[in-house]
């Protein structure tokens, strides 16, 4: 549980100069609150050039700042910085672009700088993660990668939409009420802890050990882990119209479908895989009508 930090004295004084100066720092919006403003340099007191972008109204931003020559990006609420990384440089390591060049999305291009993804301890992580933005197949993606992490992986590496940083929070609630009741009149929003990420199209993300969830910008259900499996030839002809129009998809084998309908949402979640000394997995994600809602790719290698 995140303490609530007092600033009376520091506020009376913001009243006068705060609310202009975070406006100053912060040319996308002029609604970030002192308190944010505060919440980041309390985390990082040599932080300036502070930039801030609305990600919930009036609740959770974005923010990228300097802090003692180093150029760091953020998420922060009104008490406390949420999720923070580092830039490295623009140079992968040599051995994750040799594990790339192993892989069914190889022959794409590093669109971004390299960041360094703090762990998230109330989380239970005690591992940083690589990440950085990635263009494949006229696609702008984000790659994340742990290296030398849990069970003694080489590599464990996940491709996705390209996102804003996963922050962690202890209830959905906390996030959106909207889809915290949503969570919770289906029975999915029992187990705390969820990390959130916000995809560049105004989709929510949503991470739990159920599962993961998927929302639209006005926070209605797109895909929800909840239903049943599915046989292989049961599937409707969009499904392998996509796979094999998919040379990436090559060598790999059906391995799983479930078909989800649940309170406003409906379709495909399908897991194609390759196992050779790496472990490759796509996972598509469609609704009824054929459209592809979500894809993601991940790679493991011990």
């Amino acid at each position: 549980m995140r303490k609530r930090i007092s600033y009376l004295l520091l506020c009376a004084v913001m009243t006068l100069v705060g609310c202009n100066r975070a406006k100053e720092l912060n040319p996308q919006s002029e609604n970030v609150p002192v308190k944010a403003f505060q919440a980041v340099k309390k985390r990082f007191p040599e932080s300036t050039s502070l930039v801030f972008a609305p990600l919930t109204p009036e609740k959770i931003w974005s923010v990228d700042f300097m802090s003692n020559s180093r150029q760091y990006k953020a998420v922060v609420d009104t008490q406390a910085v949420l999720a923070n990384a580092r830039f490295l440089n623009n140079q992968l390591p040599e051995p994750l672009v040799q594990f790339l060049d192993k892989l069914a999305i190889r022959g794409g291009t590093v669109a971004s700088e390299t960041w360094e993804i703090q762990p998230e301890t109330a989380a239970g992580e005690d591992w940083p993660r690589v990440a950085f933005d990635y263009q494949w197949m006229g696609m702008e993606r984000t790659i994340k990668v742990i290296t030398n992490g849990a069970n003694n992986v080489k590599f464990a590496l996940t491709m996705g939409s390209q996102s804003t940083l996963a922050y962690y929070v202890e209830k959905p609630m906390d996030v959106s009420p909207k889809i915290g009741n949503y969570l919770k009149r289906i029975g999915m929003a029992e187990h705390p802890g969820m990390w959130v990420s916000y995809d560049q199209d105004g989709r929510r993300t949503f991470v739990n050990r159920n599962g993961m969830f998927i929302f639209d910008q006005d926070e209605n259900p797109l895909f929800v882990l909840h239903g049943s499996v599915v046989k292989q030839e049961d599937l409707p002809a969009f499904v392998y119209n996509y796979i094999n129009a998919s040379p990436e998809m090559d060598g790999f084998i059906f391995e799983s479908a479930i078909r989800f309908s649940v309170d406003g949402c409906s379709g495909y979640h399908i897991s194609v895989r390759k196992d050779t000394e790496i472990g490759q997995i796509f996972n598509l994600y469609f609704n009824d009508n054929g459209d592809l809602i979500y894809h993601e790719f991940t790679a493991y290698q011990f």
